[in-house]
């Protein structure tokens, strides 16, 4: 069951790194058109003013791209942890299985053997 949830999230972290891939990483192109030659007369004003410097929305992306796929990783971790320690207690398990019939086996012998020694024993007194 914790697996299944493993590997689920891990899909879903998958499928979110990928999607803001997409966005913070699209290759995108500026093309511009010229509809019609300047003029020397229309002379361009000064360029607007900004608010700050252009940044790409990679920088702020790549961050949490990285961490998504640091999640992933250690979910992958977690699920090949979780399958380790579950063949290793089956593994415990089916010995303890083995052992427990072999004491069992014996402790049936034993009975056996002291249950024929006893009825010895009172066949012998009830003779004397």
């Amino acid at each position: 069951e914790e697996r299944a949830a493993n590997a689920a999230a891990k899909n879903i972290i998958l499928m979110a790194k990928d999607r803001m891939d997409q966005f913070y990483n699209k290759k995108s192109s500026l093309v511009q058109v010229s509809s019609h030659q300047a003029l020397d007369s229309d002379i361009p004003g000064p360029p607007p003013e900004t608010f700050e410097a252009y940044t790409t929305k990679g920088a702020e992306g790549s961050n949490v791209i990285t961490m998504m796929e640091l999640l992933a990783d250690d979910l992958e971790k977690e699920i090949v942890t979780g399958e380790k320690e579950e063949k290793d207690s089956q593994a415990g398990y089916e010995q303890f299985v083995t052992e427990s019939a072999q004491k069992r086996s014996m402790s049936t012998e034993e009975i056996e053997s002291k249950e024929a020694a006893k009825a010895d024993a009172e066949e012998t007194v009830l003779k004397s």
